[in-house]
C-alpha cells in the first residue's frame, strides 16, 4: 500500500523464537511497535533513549533490527488505535509493564504531548556535546544505510517538493526563530569572544578550497541549466518574501554599514597593491 498508513515493529535478530501475544505471532522479540508512512519503518534514527540503546547494542554486533509490518490500512486514526492496542499489549519497559523500548501509549504518538521546563532543559543538557564516533558512523553509512541505493519515485519527489512550496512560516514563528539566533550568537560571543567561536580560514586554507572547485573538478563544470530549471528558480524567487520587504534601516544601522563597507574596500585596496 504505497500511500497509506501501516503498523510495524522492530524485532531483536539476536533473540530467535516463537513469540505470541493475542493473536499476534513473531519469530523474533520485538522491542519496538510503531505507526508509519513510507519509509518510516526503515528510519533507524532513535526515536528515544532507551531505543537508542538498544540500536546501539544492535549495530555493534553488525546487526539491524528486522522490521515486521503488522498491518496495513489507508486510514490514519486505524492505524494509531492499532498501534496504541499492541503498546498495551506487549507493554512497555519504561514503566515496568512489558518488553517494548516505547516511550509513550502511541496513539497520538507526541503530537499532544508536553514536556515540562525541568524535563527540557534535562534532554538540551543530554544532547549537548554529543558526537557520532568514525565507528558510530561508519556502521550506518554506505551500504548499512537504511537508504542505500533507494531512489524516491517522481510522485515522491514532487509530493515533497509541493510540501515544501506549500509551506508558509508565519510571522509569529519567524520572530520566535529570530529571537532564539539572536540570544545564541549573543551567548556564544560572551563565551568565545566577538566572532562567536566561529574559525576563520587562513588565506592557505581558502586558497586550496578554491583549487579544489576549479576547472572539472566543480560539480557544475560543463553543466548548464535547462531553460525549464531556470523558470523554475526564477518563479519561485518571484513569489518568496524577501527579509526587508516593506522594512528599512535607521540611519543609525546605514551608518555602521557605511563605515564598514568604507574599511573592507580600504583593506582590499592595500592588499592589492
Amino acid at each position: 500500500m504505497k500511500n497509506g498508513f501501516y503498523v510495524y515493529a522492530w524485532c531483536d535478530p539476536s533473540i530467535p523464537g516463537s513469540f505470541e501475544f493475542g493473536e499476534y505471532q513473531f519469530s523474533f522479540l520485538p522491542f519496538y511497535i510503531g505507526k508509519g508512512k513510507g519509509y518510516r519503518a526503515s528510519e533507524l534514527n532513535c526515536r528515544n533513549g532507551l531505543c537508542k540503546n538498544k540500536l546501539l547494542s544492535l549495530i555493534s554486533l553488525g546487526l539491524k533490527p528486522i522490521i515486521v509490518k503488522i498491518f496495513e490500512t489507508k486510514m490514519e486514526e486505524e492505524a494509531f488505535k492499532l498501534e496504541k492496542d499492541l503498546i498495551k499489549l506487549l507493554g512497555r519497559l519504561d514503566i515496568g509493564t512489558g518488553i517494548l523500548a516505547n516511550h509513550t501509549d502511541g496513539g497520538e504518538g507526541n503530537a499532544n504531548r508536553t514536556f515540562s521546563i525541568d524535563h527540557r532543559r534535562r534532554i538540551s543538557e543530554s544532547k549537548k556535546g554529543f558526537r557520532w564516533t568514525k565507528e558510530q558512523k561508519a556502521r550506518i553509512s554506505g551500504i548499512n544505510s537504511p537508504n542505500f541505493n533507494k531512489k524516491r519515485s517522481k510522485e515522491e519527489r514532487k509530493a515533497i517538493s509541493d510540501g515544501q512550496t506549500a509551506r508558509i512560516v508565519s510571522q509569529e514563528t519567524r520572530d520566535k526563530i529570530r529571537k532564539n539566533v539572536t540570544k545564541n550568537w549573543e551567548q556564544r560571543r560572551l563565551k568565545y569572544g566577538k566572532n562567536g567561536g566561529v574559525l576563520k580560514h587562513s588565506d592557505e586554507t581558502k586558497k586550496l578550497l578554491a583549487e579544489m572547485r576549479m576547472g572539472d573538478r566543480n560539480p557544475m563544470y560543463g553543466k548548464r541549466f535547462t531553460k525549464e530549471h531556470r523558470n523554475k528558480i526564477s518563479k519561485s524567487l518571484k513569489n518568496r518574501i524577501g527579509p526587508m520587504k516593506n522594512k528599512h534601516h535607521s540611519e543609525e544601522t546605514k551608518l555602521k554599514l557605511s563605515e564598514s563597507l568604507k574599511v573592507y574596500w580600504r583593506n582590499k585596496k592595500c592588499l592589492s597593491l
